[in-house]
């Protein structure tokens, strides 16, 4: 990516896609508790929690015959975002759109994981129809440690919680890890493409 590539694509971070206010001047850190149980056909939903626990964002209960949709609410429930995978899709392109519209004038980012394995995947993504990635994502993405970078400069980075942690989720049915992102970059961004990530791995990602 070209300095001035590189440029435009944090130019693109920096603005505010989905409306309020997510561009923070301070380091931001956010909590993701995914409720992996199951009943029945539903999967529990995840939930994007503050460092003072309040939720910022949250997915609801989903049936599982509903695989290429999903909605993302806000802290106050209203629908932010939706996640959607393209069925026709040949290496699984994720797209996100501002709220519960797939219209294309809706259309926040595109994310293509790449033509390899979640094991040893690239992902890029792609902000409003813009044929340059924004960032790319590499790392760890079963153990939910992996960073994004933009223009060769780290500008978030996950991390699952310490073995104490693990022990207790597994045992209530949630899998808990954090997102750190750097500041005047839009955090929503993030948190969306994460939460595309999360869905990708979840034992149904494959065929969602």
């Amino acid at each position: 990516m070209g300095g001035g590539q590189a440029t435009a694509a944090m130019t693109g971070l920096q603005g505010e896609h989905f409306g309020g206010h997510h561009v923070y001047p301070h380091p931001t850190q956010f909590f993701f508790r995914d409720k992996t149980l199951y009943s029945g056909n539903i999967r529990k939903g995840t939930t994007v929690c503050n460092p003072n626990g309040s939720i910022a964002f949250q997915t609801k209960d989903a049936v599982l015959s509903l695989r290429n949709k999903e909605v993302v609410y806000d802290a106050v429930g209203q629908p932010i975002a939706t996640l959607h995978k393209k069925t026709l899709s040949m290496h699984g392109t994720w797209q996100i759109f501002k709220g519960e519209s797939l219209d294309k004038s809706a259309l926040v980012a595109d994310i293509k994981p790449g033509l390899v394995d979640i094991l040893g995947k690239t992902i890029k993504v792609y902000l409003n129809g813009s044929e340059e990635p924004a960032f790319i994502i590499k790392g760890n993405f079963l153990g939910r440690s992996f960073e994004f970078t933009s223009g060769g400069r780290t500008i978030a980075a996950t991390k699952r919680q310490g073995a104490l942690h693990s022990v207790s989720n597994f045992l209530s049915g949630q899998d808990t890890f954090t997102l750190d992102v750097q500041p005047g970059v839009d955090t929503a961004v993030l948190v969306m493409v994460t939460l595309v990530i999360d869905d990708i791995l979840s034992p149904t990602g494959k065929e969602r």
